[in-house]
């Protein structure tokens, strides 16, 4: 899934349904990825693309009545990269206005705007940002969570 700032499209149902802009994006359907909880601080580095969040690689089922135990919480998560403004002296990602976005669809605009929110000042480059995030709508009940006697162990 990808969401593009540069892109934007007209939605009557953003601002409450007064419309605005949104990002182009791509979007998916079942892909979550259950991860254990242990999220990689952010990292950034000289390459094109900056990895925001990384999420363990594995998680370990264990169930009691199999003589394993079910360790930490798992969460939900999608695999997601979108295009972010980074400031060019601190390398931050610069928080952009998203009110100025879904009002105008002018993502320099709310970069400016976010800038200035965020004290900062000077130039900035579009870089692509890779992250996994936590899926916190459209979630089965935990009545559908899958119970010991349905995990497969490898």
């Amino acid at each position: 899934m990808s969401r593009d700032w540069n892109a934007p499209v007209w939605s009557q149902a953003v601002l409450s349904g007064q419309g605005g802009y949104k990002p182009g994006e791509t979007r998916a359907s079942n892909v979550t990825r259950p991860i254990n909880g242990s999220m990689a601080p952010a990292r950034f580095t000289p390459s094109a693309s900056r990895s925001a969040r990384t999420a363990a690689a594995s998680i370990t089922w264990r169930c009691p009545a199999q003589r394993y135990v079910l360790w930490g919480q798992i969460y939900p998560m999608k695999e997601h990269r979108s295009n972010s403004a980074r400031h060019t002296t601190t390398g931050q990602i610069i928080p952009h206005s998203t009110f100025t976005y879904f009002a105008t669809g002018d993502y320099a605009r709310a970069v400016q705007d976010g800038m200035a929110y965020a004290g900062l000042t000077g130039s900035y480059s579009l870089v692509t940002v890779h992250e996994y995030q936590t899926i916190n709508h459209g979630v089965a009940p935990a009545t559908s969570a899958l119970a010991c006697g349905n995990v497969t162990h490898p």
